[in-house]
């Protein structure tokens, strides 16, 4: 037994170091399967090959500290009122051109985003951040407002059917019948939420569905920011509501093509802080048990992916408390697992998809079939949903969705080093990273599209960016003097 404990002891040490070596020869031998039989994934093995190779060799140079002012700052003063003065500038060129940007408006946004980033690295424990935080929240408007209103319409099939049902109960004052609505007769509380906006606010469907579904998924990244304060600080919690509002996923989610998945990612994002946050409160406990039916009666698809990762992340606390030996866990986890299962199981039995066919019936019969059969997406497939011609195109398509795991993979390898390893939270996170982005790139490439995995990022990202966040801030501690951080940390947000 004593044998057996010292070399747990020896592995739970050294974790990082085993999955960067395992994670190296992953990459390798996802890029030689290229060479080998052409299969297109060269590009993820690539950034999984130099973020693990970059973690091994620098992982002992990191410092916990990456603050570098702990006063008044002439610097940081310029650069808040060099932001504002850029934002009113992007302001104007977006006023000036309603349905075209030209490359100037771009960049801008970048500069902004950069920052930002460079803001963040003033903060310390204690101090106020609202205004950084404000900042975050009005670059992440600008950038939604550009996109959404870039078209006189709604944009996607997806988003127009969502208008159509909520115009219709907005008119009606009921929810549109089976025959019109499909499945979403059951899953009808996204459209009511915006059919609400649109009577209280006297807008059209568009503004409506901007208002409501829009500013809750900018507004409610305050939570990420909560989540990763609680996790490791200000610094990594502001940084990591910074990445959620940048990145493409949560952006598409968010407000080019708006579904009732959108509203459920806002319900994810309260759940997973309240975990974390750990409040035992009953008004908090009452309060997640209502928002997982109201998960359950907006989406089907995010709602399993939802449970997927709540089980996870239950199972990684209960998975490091075996092996730590730390504190007895609470079976609050347990049992609200068991009730969003039993919840979305019996619901889903009696939801119908087409004629007596439930929702139930409809994904688990297919999903037998494509266990038997297996076809290769390719990486361009599995990244944007579809194959682009334009090499150059196609590479800087594929490393702004690549950046965001690249950076991740480095933080997950840090969250499992010797010291992180002991926070049951951090370990629990990474778990998460790997196993939800493992099976969402695993599964298309076993041949099973029913489940949709493109669909999963944006919820994916919720975890993505805390140790994505936390990686970076590892990375400028490298540097020692403050004008090379600023640099540092400009160049990595500027090029997400």
């Amino acid at each position: 037994m004593g044998t057996v404990k010292k070399y747990m002891g020896k592995f739970t040490q050294n974790l990082d170091v085993i999955l960067g070596v395992m994670g190296c020869i992953l990459g390798m031998l996802i890029t030689s399967l290229y060479y080998l039989m052409n299969l297109k994934q060269q590009d993820i093995g690539v950034a999984i090959l130099s973020s693990c190779l970059i973690y091994i060799f620098f992982r002992k140079k990191f410092k916990n500290e990456t603050s570098i002012s702990s006063g008044k700052d002439r610097l940081k003063s310029i650069l808040n009122l060099l932001f504002y003065a850029i934002f009113l500038v992007c302001v104007l060129i977006y006023s000036m051109n309603l349905y075209y940007r030209p490359i100037s408006y771009f960049i801008l946004i970048c500069v902004l985003a950069g920052i930002i980033a460079s803001e963040i690295l003033y903060v310390r424990e204690g101090d106020k951040v609202i205004s950084i935080l404000l900042q975050i929240f009005l670059l992440s408007i600008l950038i939604r407002v550009g996109i959404f209103y870039n078209f006189p319409s709604l944009m996607g099939y997806d988003a127009y059917f969502h208008a159509s049902m909520a115009k219709i109960i907005t008119e009606t004052g009921f929810v549109a019948p089976f025959e019109l609505s499909g499945k979403y007769f059951y899953y009808p509380l996204a459209h009511i939420f915006v059919s609400i906006t649109q009577i209280m606010g006297k807008t059209d469907v568009k503004d409506a569905i901007f208002y409501s579904i829009g500013f809750a998924n900018i507004f409610i990244t305050a939570c990420i920011y909560l989540i990763g304060k609680k996790l490791e600080g200000p610094q990594m919690g502001l940084l990591a509501a910074l990445l959620i509002n940048l990145n493409n996923h949560n952006i598409v989610t968010g407000i080019a093509n708006i579904t009732s998945g959108s509203l459920v990612l806002c319900y994810f994002i309260f759940i997973t802080y309240t975990i974390f946050s750990e409040k035992q409160e009953v008004k908090y406990t009452g309060l997640i048990l209502l928002i997982a039916i109201l998960t359950i009666l907006t989406h089907q698809l995010t709602t399993f992916v939802v449970f997927l990762a709540l089980v996870i992340i239950y199972a990684g606390k209960y998975l490091h408390n075996s092996l730590c030996k730390n504190s007895l866990l609470k079976t609050t986890g347990t049992n609200y697992i068991l009730f969003f299962l039993v919840s979305m199981q019996t619901y889903w039995t009696f939801t119908y998809v087409k004629g007596d066919i439930s929702f139930f019936e409809m994904v688990l019969k297919p999903l037998i079939g494509v266990f038997q059969a297996g076809s290769a997406y390719s990486s361009d497939e599995l990244i944007v949903g579809s194959v682009t011609q334009d090499t150059l195109g196609t590479l800087l398509l594929h490393i702004s969705y690549l950046a965001l795991p690249f950076f991740s993979i480095g933080g997950v390898l840090a969250w499992f080093s010797r010291d992180d390893v002991k926070k049951i939270n951090k370990f629990s996170v990474a778990l998460v990273v790997i196993i939800l982005y493992g099976l969402a790139y695993g599964i298309p490439l076993l041949g099973m599209r029913n489940l949709l995995t493109s669909r999963w990022f944006p919820l994916i990202s919720v975890f993505l960016v805390l140790v994505a966040a936390s990686y970076m801030l590892k990375l400028v501690s490298l540097f020692d003097l403050r004008m090379a951080k600023i640099p540092a940390i400009l160049i990595i947000v500027v090029f997400l």
